[in-house]
């Protein structure tokens, strides 16, 4: 099982499915090092190699422990950096975020920049439509296990005009009806309303923001909260494959 040393090592590729295949028994240092050395790595270099990706995920005080004890969580981030370690030029990881508490997805965020910096590449399959659009080149959206459209999330969200949005929330059953406040303040329109919320497409919502307030105070109803969105890519995947993200108006 070990690599051919003959083999160049910019080609060497990882694949981290959603489901880590560990060896329970074991430490997640021992776990590591072993699929490293199975990779290719010497046993010095696969022990070093391990324990600085587990401190990088924040489990080097757990390192010793036996990989059967660990939550789903430290499980994902054990597989995350053994991928990591292994220095691989692509990194095929399935569903990597699952899991992850906001330490682990800050841990796997840098090291996806230090991989991308490095020269190496990483396919991701993920339902995180905010995640993608920080940290991924180039987004495909899957529908039906094919690829709808693939591009880069600045010019996917380009493509359906997306604009934000401001929510605005009231007391139940008091949202004003937009149509008996008068004329809508320049570039604002309706996009949904409720028993208690109004939503509204903006431009520049800065700018528009004050005066969007003072029209829709004219119902005479107070304002609960006011959130504003910008469009992401769960907004370019309803509009561009008619679905909604796995997950989305949940």
């Amino acid at each position: 099982m070990r690599r051919d040393p003959d083999v160049d090592d910019a080609g060497r590729r990882w694949l981290a499915t959603d489901q880590p295949a560990l060896r329970t028994w074991l430490s997640g240092r021992e776990n590591a090092a072993i699929l490293l050395e199975l990779h290719g790595a010497g046993p010095g270099e696969a022990r070093a190699a391990a324990d600085a990706w587990l401190a990088r995920f924040g489990l080097a005080p757990d390192a010793d422990r036996p990989a059967g004890a660990y939550s789903s969580g430290m499980r994902r981030r054990l597989a995350l950096a053994t991928a990591f370690g292994a220095a691989a030029r692509l990194l095929l990881l399935d569903e990597p975020l699952a899991g992850l508490d906001p330490g682990g997805r800050t841990a796997f965020a840098d090291a996806l920049a230090d991989h991308r910096a490095a020269g190496g590449t990483a396919v991701l399959s993920a339902h995180d439509p905010a995640f993608a659009q920080a940290h991924c080149d180039r987004v495909a959206f899957i529908v039906d296990g094919r690829c709808a459209v693939a591009d880069t999330p600045a010019r996917l969200l380009e493509r359906v005009g997306a604009r934000p949005r401001v929510e605005i929330r009231f007391a139940a059953g008091q949202s004003p009806d937009p149509d008996t406040l008068g004329p809508a303040p320049e570039d604002v329109r309706t996009s949904a309303r409720d028993e208690s919320t109004v939503t509204l497409e903006v431009e520049d919502p800065r700018r528009a923001l004050p005066e969007t307030l003072a029209w829709v105070l004219r119902g005479g109803t107070s304002v609960v909260s006011v959130d504003v969105r910008e469009p992401d890519l769960a907004d370019a995947f309803a509009a561009l494959t008619g679905r909604l993200l796995e997950g989305d108006g949940e």
